[in-house]
């Protein structure tokens, strides 16, 4: 009787065992995931700030009055305005292409 008790009693602690041991990796396994989620959802946010910081840089120096700029900012602002295509958007353009 203390036999069939006793291997019982090692089958129950050999399931336990086994059942911790996969409960283990399957926390690991998740932590490791949500880790790397939050991970790229930090990056994303970075990615998303400095997009904001660059252009809100963009739309300051664009909207900034000339006369009041320095020598400098003002070279900087002829040569992205010489850059950029006088003719886009305008409705004479289409005319020239044909």
């Amino acid at each position: 009787l203390k036999k069939g008790g006793e291997s019982e009693y090692k089958e129950s602690m050999d399931n336990m065992m086994i059942t911790r041991k996969e409960l283990a990796t399957h926390r690991k396994e998740f932590k490791t995931t949500r880790w790397l989620e939050i991970k790229e959802m930090e990056e994303r946010r970075v990615a998303v700030e400095e997009a904001a910081k660059r252009l809100e840089q963009e739309e300051r120096i664009m909207f900034m009055d000339p006369k009041q700029r320095e020598e400098p900012t003002l070279s900087l602002c002829v040569i992205k305005s010489w850059q950029q295509d006088p003719w886009e958007g305008s409705p004479w353009a289409a005319s020239w292409v044909d």
